[in-house]
């Protein structure tokens, strides 16, 4: 018997999806899920459940509906996978109530253990996602694409064991700097800081104190960290090939 998929938040609500033929996502009231953000149409996206698949189907909404960080119209959802709408992060995820509630608390043991588990329910409004986490549980990318759509000011820093990996400096959704020991700081460090898939992120929405020094559309210059993202992993793995067939 096919196991329930269920919608999680970064800050540890959740949502059951079987229990609706259409689960609907939207800013209409309307909706068994209100997103309360400008960048979300009213009627944005809906999740189906069928057998052992979730479907999902962007409404023709205006900013789009994204997967793994790849906008599309319709997708056959997996365990894992993350969605974004407008500014919120979602992780869909396979498996019992219990199972769900334990892993929430797993996980926000590794953010703040006073982190609640709570139901979503219907027309439960979302408003301020709180934008912190781990990268294990959310990838790096769809992150940033939200900071960008949502024209964010402010620092998005990332760190592992307490110590500083590196930071993106925003400025109403612009980048404006990174920094990414050992790459120089600037455009380069953004695409260092892309490759990063370890760690605990948060982003302090405040002014940032220094001058830009990158002069790039941020689109493409997440665009283009991604194709270099790409471009590395098919020659790593190519290398692996090779290797492999050495005597």
């Amino acid at each position: 018997m096919a196991k329930p998929y269920f919608l999680l938040t970064s800050d540890g609500q959740y949502q059951l999806l079987s229990a609706h033929d259409e689960f609907t996502i939207g800013r209409g009231v309307d909706n068994h899920l209100v997103l309360e953000d400008s960048a979300v149409s009213r009627k944005h996206c809906t999740l189906t459940k069928k057998e052992n698949t979730c479907l999902l189907k962007d409404l023709n909404s205006s900013n789009g509906t994204f997967v793994n960080a790849i906008s599309v119209k319709e997708a056959i959802l997996r365990h894992g996978d993350v969605i974004q709408i407008g500014k919120f992060i979602f992780e869909l995820r396979e498996g019992e109530e219990g199972d769900i509630r334990e892993y929430l608390k797993k996980r926000a043991g590794k953010i703040r253990e006073d982190q609640p588990t709570s139901v979503l329910g219907k027309f439960h409004y979302l408003r301020e996602e709180k934008i912190s986490g781990e990268l294990e549980d959310f990838h790096i990318v769809p992150i940033v694409q939200a900071l960008i759509i949502e024209r964010k000011t402010g620092i998005f820093r990332v760190t592992f064991q307490n110590e500083f990996i590196g930071a993106l400096y925003f400025m109403n959704g612009q980048i404006i700097d990174a920094e990414c020991p050992p790459a120089p700081e600037g455009r380069l460090a953004v695409f260092e800081l892309l490759r990063h898939k370890r760690g605990r992120f948060a982003f302090d929405a405040s002014m940032v104190p220094r001058p830009p020094l990158i002069d790039e559309d941020a689109t493409r210059l997440l665009l283009e960290g991604c194709r270099r993202m790409d471009e590395k992993e098919g020659d790593e793995g190519d290398e692996g090939e090779e290797d492999s067939q050495e005597p």
